[in-house]
């Protein structure tokens, strides 16, 4: 029986990954959007709310009846994950895990799709540049919907190579429209930038324009056809992305809000710096290898160019927004790691190849030692190690300890304006604060008294009163 080859630089990508991710995954507290999307997931597993119409409490984001921040789907995929596995505090922890593993295997299936054969083996560098972009890390250290929309991108992207390889037009590329809708689905207009594949696949790799233009308009029709589908035939839908799109997507980019940039040109800053360090690493493997590499790959600059022409297409229409953040564009990163691996993959050729069958062997053991020592310290300092809103956490824990679940406390506008604290009292605790009257047993205030109330607690962020008795 033949021995299964492990190739050690996949664990040294392993590595790499879990170490970047992984302590920050299983610390105590999230990004307070993450815990907000969580929050509404757990809420959609345990029956409160629809996957159209979904909930974060009592009160919503904008007035609204329902949930919008975001479409549907995550919230949706997410809610599986509670029903299977329950409310505990791993959960969304498992669901960001299962996310970048779809990632990692996608861009390594994307690798070897168009790599030539000789460079099979060095699939594993460009999942290495990907998490090694510091906003990468640290969105899958966070439970961000552009983890998801990520793996559709990418889905997409390899179900479009497939149809170009396999020729079999309407099933792989009936797969790309599955896949860009998901992606939207996800995140919304971000999520459609995969459409801008085919005409950069004609521009670096295949010339036929009209086949191109052709396949553009397929998709396109695709995409804008299930969202009628499901308009028309699902009321809920249609009321669900009716208020999405005009009542929340469409106002935040009208207004002004207090999270705009001073210049729509920070977006070209932000990509720029956080790409410092995968092109640093590619520089590296040039100048270390450069002298054994006699004449350039054109096919590999050009595979180069097209994906990372794809990533600047899921990154830079935030230019027409001032509403930028870093995380925004996370789902366009994996491309950028794809281009540059490739660009720099005959000098990584050479230096791997230098390397001799035993020391290989040898590698291994290197390898999977600290992968081990890794997951041996995260196992033992798993939500003590690092701990985010530590004063607001004990509150909520304390409270969720001596209050029923479920409970509707009253509150003062300083309390709801808290979202940190609203959001790990729903997702821990399933308690809404609601607005400021007398009809609930407990309320929540800043003050010293309340009338009608007499203080229970004087906890870290707020005061507990408990109505009075008559």
């Amino acid at each position: 029986m033949k021995s299964v080859k492990i190739n050690p630089f996949y664990l040294l990508s392993i590595f790499i990954v879990l170490v970047l991710t992984l302590p920050g995954l299983v610390s105590e507290g999230m990004f307070m959007d993450a815990m907000l999307y969580t929050s509404v997931s757990k809420n959609l597993a345990n029956d409160y709310g629809t996957f159209w119409l979904p909930q974060f409490s009592d009160y919503n984001v904008g007035d609204l009846t329902s949930f919008h921040e975001q479409p549907p789907l995550v919230f949706g995929m997410q809610a599986l994950f509670f029903k299977v596995f329950g409310n505990g505090w791993f959960t969304e922890r498992l669901y960001v895990l299962f996310t970048i593993l779809v990632n990692y295997i996608l861009i390594i299936l994307i690798w070897k799709k168009l790599a030539k054969k000789q460079l099979n083996k060095l699939a594993w560098f460009a999942p290495i540049l990907w998490i090694s972009i510091p906003v990468c890390f640290w969105s899958y250290s966070n439970n961000m919907h552009e983890n998801t929309m990520s793996f559709f991108c990418l889905l997409a992207v390899f179900f479009f190579i497939l149809h170009k390889k396999n020729n079999r037009y309407f099933v792989w590329l009936i797969l790309t429209v599955s896949a860009i809708f998901a992606s939207s689905l996800s995140k919304g207009l971000p999520g459609l930038f995969p459409l801008s594949v085919p005409i950069l696949y004609a521009i670096f790799l295949e010339k036929k324009w009209m086949k191109a233009i052709g396949e553009t308009f397929f998709l396109l029709l695709g995409v804008v056809g299930l969202y009628f589908a499901f308009i028309l035939f699902i009321p809920e839908a249609k009321e669900g992305l009716r208020m999405y799109f005009f009542e929340r997507a469409l106002k935040r980019i009208g207004e002004e809000v207090s999270h705009t940039v001073d210049s729509r040109f920070y977006i070209f800053y932000r990509l720029a710096s956080e790409l410092i360090v995968p092109v640093l690493v590619g520089l590296i493997v040039y100048f270390l290898g450069k002298r054994n590499v006699v004449k350039i790959d054109r096919r590999n600059v050009l595979l180069a160019g097209f994906f990372i022409t794809v990533g600047l297409s899921g990154s830079l229409p935030l230019f027409l927004t001032k509403v930028q953040k870093g995380f925004y564009f996370v789902a366009s990163l994996p491309f950028f790691g794809l281009g540059i691996s490739f660009l720099f993959s005959n000098y990584l050729l050479v230096l791997v190849n230098r390397i001799k069958t035993t020391t290989l062997v040898r590698l291994k053991v290197v390898f999977i030692i600290p992968i081990v020592a890794l997951l041996l310290f995260c196992s033992f300092t798993y939500r003590e190690y690092y701990v985010r809103d530590k004063e607001i956490l004990e509150d909520v824990y304390y409270l969720g300890s001596i209050l029923p679940p479920n409970e509707r406390i009253g509150s003062t506008g300083a309390v709801r304006l808290d979202w940190s604290m609203l959001t790990y009292m729903v997702r821990y605790n399933s308690m809404h604060c609601v607005k400021e009257n007398d009809k609930h047993r407990y309320f929540l205030s800043k003050k010293n008294d309340v009338a009608g109330y007499v203080l229970m607690e004087k906890l870290n962020t707020f005061n507990l009163f408990e109505k009075i008795s008559l």
